[in-house]
């Protein structure tokens, strides 16, 4: 009873249930990117951080819905692409993030 259980929670089939939580959530994650991005200011780094707030976002969300219609996406070259990208991005973000903080922390006057 394992074999028809199984597949259908495990990260190794591109079409189970597993991937399916995991795109989704990433799909709600990109939509808190969405609303956060406004919340920066208007100096040139929260700018910045705004629209790689608001890129992330839109990629995320996307990425859930084209999952919405076909699960095997994520095995294709299209997805492994997206998903380097996506890590790429998110690397980019934490990097200028630590960087908008220390600047936050050494003039709180401008916060």
């Amino acid at each position: 009873e394992t074999a028809t259980i199984l597949p259908a929670f495990t990260m190794a089939n591109p079409g189970s249930f597993a991937w399916a939580l995991e795109m989704y959530g990433w799909g709600g994650i990109g939509l808190s990117f969405i609303l956060m991005a406004f919340t920066f200011d208007k100096s040139r780094m929260g700018t910045l951080l705004k629209a790689l707030f608001l890129i992330n976002g839109c990629c995320s969300v996307a990425s859930a819905l084209i999952t919405s219609f076909d699960m095997t996406w994520l095995f294709t070259s299209a997805g492994l692409s997206a998903l380097v990208i996506w890590n790429l991005l998110v690397l980019i973000i934490d990097i200028f993030l630590l960087r908008w903080f220390a600047l936050q922390q050494a003039h709180p006057e401008t916060a």
